[in-house]
């Protein structure tokens, strides 16, 4: 085995089921998700798993939205 000091973050700011209801602190809507992944990478994560919202809060696999949260919200917050 190769020992390294190398670590990898892994983050899922929201689940595909939990809601605001369970805890009003979770981000559901896609800016509220970009937020905090951005703000996971600044504090070193480097990888997001991102459950997509539709606008009433529930799990979404809807293309458009996740583009929404991952191309116009996350990189531009980011600023990558």
């Amino acid at each position: 085995m190769i020992e390294t000091n190398k670590l990898i973050i892994c983050v899922a700011p929201c689940g595909g089921y939990i809601g605001k209801d369970f805890n009003p602190n979770i981000p559901v809507q896609p800016d509220e998700i970009a937020e905090e992944v951005v703000r996971s990478s600044n504090e070193g994560a480097s990888i997001a798993y991102i459950h997509a919202r539709d606008k009433d809060g529930k799990a979404t696999r809807d293309p458009k939205i996740l583009r929404e949260t991952h191309h116009h919200l996350i990189r531009k917050k980011a600023a990558i």
